[in-house]
């Protein structure tokens, strides 16, 4: 009996020791392997990424910051791609929010197609969060005027994804006007810091009080006789008293058939003092709090 005892202590370790070797190699070939490829859990946010395009639109120091508070607060992410947004038409089984960043709105028209607008929009229909930030926001607005400063004439722009029924507004006026020099050679225009006011029963953080980094970015109107007016959320307004953007909206939250969009016109992944661009914890609460919406947990 002891011998029989010994071999099978032997034999289970060998089982063991193989059904390990088994599961490295395994999870060393999944790494490697595309997304879709490998298990049926999806990834939590694709991030929108075009900064390798001729044409970029993404401003690369705010999507280096999303992914350092994507890391920080154990997000799974990836980038996601315009040929990928354009070919793809199960997005929903794959991610549970798609993040467009702040940039450039009009190169993110142009590098998505008419099939990648309509396989965001059943992304979110099927339940899909939206996330997006300053162009991002931008991308997701049925229209959008531009005024850069006060002497030039207003613009208007019909835009393709039209999640939001409504206009996205820029820039501010009387905050920082796009032309307007900072000074700065991290950024050389149109930025400043401005505080923001959080509705803390949609965005529950310590400080409803924040100041966080304005540049260029919309105040949102909603279409009066639209679908989105008795739904639509203000879950943040602009603090600037004295100018005609106190009191604006700077973020919006509403629902989208069965999923969710939020759209900020201010950043929360970064901020700029003194010239430097840096992370803030605050701001990263904040911002950890709206993909919490987005996922529905409370």
């Amino acid at each position: 009996m002891p011998k029989k005892g010994k071999i099978m202590f032997v034999s289970l370790n060998r089982v063991v020791a193989l059904w390990s070797t088994f599961l490295v190699v395994a999870s060393l070939i999944g790494a490697g392997l595309p997304a879709a490829s490998r298990a049926h859990e999806k990834t939590v946010i694709a991030i929108y990424n075009d900064t390798f395009c001729e044409n970029k639109g993404v401003w690369r120091d705010g999507i280096i910051a999303i992914k350092a508070m994507l890391n920080k607060y154990g997000y799974s992410h990836q980038d996601i791609t315009p040929d990928e947004i354009n070919s793809a038409n199960t997005l929903h089984k794959r991610f549970k929010i798609i993040l467009f960043p702040g940039g450039w709105a009009g190169a993110y028209n142009a590098h998505i197609k008419t099939a990648g607008f309509r396989n965001l929009r059943t992304f979110v229909s099927y339940g899909g969060g939206f996330f997006g930030i300053c162009a991002g926001a931008y991308f997701a607005c049925d229209v959008i005027t531009w005024k850069p400063d006060a002497n030039a004439p207003e613009e208007r722009y019909d835009y393709p994804l039209n999640l939001f029924e409504g206009t996205g507004k820029g820039v501010l006026p009387g905050v920082k006007d796009w032309t307007a020099a900072t000074g700065c050679a991290s950024i050389t225009r149109g930025a400043s810091m401005v505080r923001v006011k959080i509705d803390n029963h949609i965005l529950p953080i310590e400080d409803p009080c924040l100041k966080m980094l304005y540049y260029g970015g919309p105040s949102f109107k909603p279409f009066p006789k639209g679908g989105q007016t008795k739904t639509l959320q203000v879950a943040a307004t602009y603090m600037v008293p004295g100018t005609p953007a106190d009191g604006m909206p700077a973020m919006i939250f509403f629902p989208y058939g069965k999923g969710k969009v939020f759209l900020s016109g201010i950043h929360p992944e970064i901020s700029l003092d003194d010239c430097t661009l840096h992370y803030d914890e605050k701001t990263w609460k904040l911002m950890n709090a709206i993909i919490s919406l987005l996922l529905g947990k409370e």
